[in-house]
């Protein structure tokens, strides 16, 4: 849905009941997100990402003390409103927010089937409840070259606010899908072994043959990976901790995972 589509810089929306403000804030709502099929990406950097990805943003929101030089002029091409402070912080999620925000489409597909491509390297988010883990996770599937996450049962929504603040414009960048552990089948038929992140993993993180087709499973710190992911190739593996640390975060230890196997690619391609 777009609001306001005029481009408009003298007419400052003051009121905190104004409609366009009041449907930002609504999104903040996971089942108005799916409905509307946007989500909000706020911050200077955020909005920066969503422009270098082509996004056709639907609205952008300036807060009336932002200067027009710290305006990307890629933005004019868009639909723009300013706030005054009062109006703004209504529809920010963060507590001291930048003063630039942006409705944009979720453009990323959303159903396994839909997928045509060549798996190579897949991350599957099983049962991970904290959006900084998994908005981190959605980043170093990113930056670490993987085909597309799958975010499966009992996850926090990956266009949650604060996934999207600490996915840093992954969510532009690689396809994320949301599927039942039930429909993961499709998907590992394609895999040559599956990587499940485990504190009592039979092998440590480092020791497996990454360069393989791979899948690799993280769960949630408070409940694990769920079991149903059976696969005659399924590798449970270990990260070795110091000074009797317990664990690391679900965001933390797929990272880890996620280089140790972009390392191990660079090095097949190289030789």
């Amino acid at each position: 849905m777009t609001h306001h589509s005029e481009r408009r810089y003298d007419d400052i929306i003051a009121s905190a009941a104004n409609p366009l403000i009041k449907h930002i804030r609504s999104l903040q709502r996971r089942r108005t997100r799916h409905q509307e099929r946007a989500f909000v990406v706020e911050g200077f950097r955020a909005v920066e990402e969503s422009l270098n990805a082509g996004v056709a943003l639907q609205t952008v929101l300036i807060r009336d003390d932002i200067g027009q030089g710290r305006i990307d002029a890629r933005l004019r091409q868009y639909p723009i409103r300013t706030a005054n402070a009062e109006a703004f912080k209504a529809a920010s999620d963060v507590d001291f927010p930048q003063g630039i925000l942006a409705v944009a489409p979720m453009i990323n597909l959303e159903d396994l089937d839909d997928w045509q491509g060549i798996t190579s390297l897949v991350v599957i988010a099983d049962g991970i409840r904290d959006p900084g883990n998994l908005g981190t996770l959605l980043r170093s599937a990113s930056a670490a070259g993987s085909d597309f996450v799958v975010v499966a049962d009992e996850s926090v929504d990956p266009y949650n606010p604060k996934v999207v603040r600490a996915a840093m414009g992954a969510h532009f960048q690689l396809p994320v899908y949301e599927a039942g552990s039930d429909r993961l089948g499709p998907i590992l038929d394609q895999i040559d072994q599956i990587v499940v992140a485990d504190a009592a993993g039979d092998h440590l993180y480092d020791e497996v043959d990454y360069s393989r087709t791979t899948a690799i499973v993280v769960g949630g710190e408070a409940f694990g990976p769920l079991k149903e992911h059976q696969h005659p190739n399924l590798i449970t593996v270990r990260i070795p901790l110091a000074r009797n640390v317990e664990s690391l975060n679900a965001g933390v230890a797929g990272s880890l995972l996620l280089f140790e196997a972009a390392r191990h690619r660079r090095r097949s391609a190289a030789s």
